[in-house]
C-alpha cells in the first residue's frame, strides 16, 4: 500500500515524464534537428530512465533494472557535452555530428555492459559515480568561471539556472550515492527530489516555448576573425554609444591589462547591460574575451609582421597588447590565426 508520500512523488514523476514527452516533442516538430537538440533529447531520455529507476519500488517492480540503469549512468556525459558545446567560445561537437554518434554509442554501450550484461561490478558502479561527480564539477566550475564574459542573455541566464537547479541536485545525489550518506527519511528525500526535477523540468519546458533558448540549441559554426566586424547591427539609440566604445578601442583603450566589461562600462560611464546589449547584439559577438582579443590579436599580428620588430621578444608584443602573461596570449592568438605568434612571424612573407 502506498504511503501519501509516495503517491505525491509518483505523481511528480509522471507529471515530469509528461512535459519531457511535450518538450521532446516540440523540439522535433518545431524546431531544427540538431546536434545539440538531439543531445538534449538523449539527456532528458536518460532523466526519465532516472525518474523510473529511483521511483517507489513498488511501481517498477516488475522491470528489468540493467538498460534503465545504463541509461542513467550516461546522464552525465550527455549532459556534460551538451553545456560544454553550448559554453563554449568554439562549440566543437556540434560541429562534428558523426563524432556525437560515435559517443553515444561507446557510452551505452559501455553503459549496457557494466550494468546489464556484467551484472554492476561494485568497482565500475562506484567508478561511473565518481565519473558523474568529476564531470558536474566540472560543469558547475564552467558555469561559474564564464558568467561575467558571456555576453548572451540567455546564455548568462541559463548559467545562473543551470547552477541552481540540475548541477546542485545532482551533485548532491552523487555525493550521496558515493558516500552513502543517512537521509534520514528516504520517502521525504525521494519526494523532495522528484519535485526538484518537476521544477527544473517545467523551467526548461517553459524557455523551449520561448525563440531564445531553442537558438542556444542551433548548431553554430563560431567564426573569429583578427579584426572587429562592421557595426551593421547597431540601433540608432546606441549610435552614440558605439562611437564612444569605438573611440576608446581605437585610442589604444584595448590594451589596458585585467579589462573587463565592467570596467570597460564604467570607463565609458554607461550601465552594464547597455554595453553588454551593444557588442553583443550590435556588434555579433557572444563574449567579451572575444571582443577584446579581436582588436588585441590585430595589433600582435601587426606587431609580429615588422621588419623593424624582429628584435622585439614576444612577451613584449604580449604584455604590449594588454595580455598579463604570454599563456593567454598564445592561447587567444593560435585561436585567431590558427598560428602560434612564433609560427606567425615566422611564415609572415609567405603566401
Amino acid at each position: 500500500m502506498l504511503t501519501a508520500a509516495e503517491k505525491i512523488d509518483i505523481f511528480l514523476r509522471v507529471a515530469t515524464v509528461g512535459q519531457v514527452a511535450l518538450i521532446i516533442l516540440m523540439l522535433v516538430i518545431c524546431r531544427r534537428w540538431t546536434v545539440r537538440s538531439q543531445l538534449t533529447i538523449l539527456a532528458l531520455l536518460c532523466l526519465v530512465a532516472y525518474l523510473v529507476l529511483t521511483a517507489p519500488s513498488t511501481l517498477f517492480e516488475s522491470a528489468s533494472p540493467g538498460p534503465v540503469m545504463a541509461m542513467v549512468h550516461s546522464l552525465p556525459v550527455f549532459a556534460w557535452l551538451l553545456v560544454v558545446d553550448i559554453f563554449s567560445a568554439r562549440p566543437w561537437i556540434s560541429c562534428r555530428p558523426g563524432l556525437l554518434y560515435v559517443v553515444v554509442v561507446l557510452v551505452l554501450g559501455a553503459n549496457v555492459g557494466i550494468f546489464w550484461a556484467a551484472g554492476a561490478p561494485s568497482a565500475l558502479h562506484q567508478a561511473t559515480h565518481w565519473l558523474a561527480l568529476i564531470l558536474f564539477s566540472h560543469l558547475l566550475f564552467l558555469a561559474l568561471r564564464g558568467i561575467a564574459d558571456d555576453l548572451v542573455p540567455t546564455r548568462r541566464s541559463l548559467r545562473a539556472w543551470f547552477i541552481a537547479f540540475f548541477v546542485a541536485q545532482f551533485l548532491v545525489v552523487v555525493v550521496v550515492e558515493i558516500t552513502g550518506l543517512n537521509v534520514g527519511n528516504p520517502q521525504l528525500a525521494n519526494l523532495t527530489n522528484a519535485g526538484l526535477i518537476f521544477v527544473m523540468v517545467l523551467v526548461l519546458g517553459v524557455s523551449v516555448a520561448k525563440p531564445s533558448l531553442p537558438e542556444l540549441l542551433a548548431d553554430e559554426a563560431v567564426t573569429m576573425s583578427g579584426t572587429a566586424p562592421p557595426a551593421d547591427g547597431v540601433s540608432g539609440k546606441d549610435r552614440k554609444l558605439h562611437q564612444q566604445l569605438k573611440g576608446f578601442m581605437d585610442g589604444g583603450g584595448y590594451t589596458t591589462p585585467g579589462l573587463g566589461i565592467r570596467q570597460l562600462a564604467e570607463i565609458l560611464a554607461v550601465p552594464e547591460h547597455r554595453l553588454r546589449q551593444l557588442i553583443n547584439q550590435g556588434l555579433g559577438y557572444r563574449n567579451f574575451s572575444t571582443f577584446l582579443n579581436s582588436y588585441r590579436i590585430d595589433l600582435a599580428c601587426r606587431q609580429l609582421a615588422d621588419p623593424a620588430l624582429d628584435h622585439v621578444p614576444i612577451l613584449t608584443i604580449a604584455l604590449d597588447a594588454g595580455y598579463g602573461s604570454i599563456g593567454p596570449f598564445n592561447r587567444a592568438f593560435k585561436s585567431i590565426t590558427g598560428k602560434t605568434p612564433s609560427e606567425y612571424r615566422r611564415f609572415r612573407n609567405r603566401p
